[in-house]
């Protein structure tokens, strides 16, 4: 199975910014002797890098000014996505939202999509936080040290992430949590906010689940008022039968 481990600095996060930097690692987990191929480059945006982005990479402008535009990175891109299985990233929607943003085309991006930051919260829940950097002190991951918030350094912890995570399970099964919601334990807004779900009532949970709030709930909260809506229907319905059991008698 050959994935695809992808990282991008931007110009900002907003609609209209653009990539900077792509760097990534190709990887065939059936082969635990090949290398890995790593690529990276600077790209030419037609915006300008904000100062909250720039903050966090330090890449300028001026360093951009010779550096070839997304038409040209597309055909290498191509090259190394082309037969991929799955493409990786920590938050892999963002650096996806990007390279969309950046004139890449949706048909080169592999169908399989597998986010460590997702997958973290669903396997170490534990953790202090799931930032890219932190887990990797967290786990102890043994990488060279490398620039933060630069592309291919990122990928690197990213890739060492991934490695990680399959000591425990399978590549599949990391594709299926990066779609599948976190169930989260506490309430994070609202009036049970700070409180624990189990605490939330089934008028709450159906209301949480009713349509034309806006702006929409997300798919998490959504999740769990479903999950919890379920168990107190179940416990509902489980009340019920035995009171007419004992009726019945």
């Amino acid at each position: 199975m050959i994935v695809v481990t992808l990282d991008t600095e931007t110009s900002g996060t907003e609609p209209e910014d653009q990539v900077v930097e792509v760097g990534l690692i190709v990887r065939d987990l059936a082969s635990h002797s090949a290398s890995p191929v790593t690529w990276s480059t600077l790209v030419k945006p037609t915006v300008p890098i904000n100062a909250a982005a720039r903050g966090a990479h330090h890449i300028t402008d001026k360093e951009l000014a010779d550096a070839p535009p997304m038409a040209e990175i597309i055909r290498p891109l191509r090259k190394f996505l082309s037969g991929a299985y799955a493409i990786v990233g920590h938050n892999v929607a963002f650096d996806l939202r990007m390279l969309l943003q950046s004139g890449v085309p949706d048909k080169i991006i592999p169908p399989a999509k597998l986010c460590t930051w997702q997958c973290a919260r669903h396997l170490w829940p534990d953790a202090p936080n799931f930032a890219n950097q932190t887990l990797r002190y967290w786990r102890e991951l043994e990488i060279p040290f490398g620039a933060a918030h630069r592309a291919l350094a990122d990928a690197t912890v990213t890739d060492a992430l991934m490695l990680n995570m399959l000591k425990e399970t399978t590549p599949e099964r990391l594709i299926e949590l990066t779609a599948t919601p976190v169930l989260q334990t506490k309430v994070q807004f609202g009036k049970y906010r700070g409180k624990l779900w189990s605490e939330v009532d089934a008028s709450y949970c159906r209301w949480l689940l009713g349509k034309g709030h806006q702006p929409p709930f997300n798919e998490e909260i959504l999740f769990a008022a479903a999950h919890w809506l379920k168990i107190h229907e179940e416990k509902a319905a489980a009340a019920k039968a035995a009171r007419e059991a004992k009726k019945s008698k």
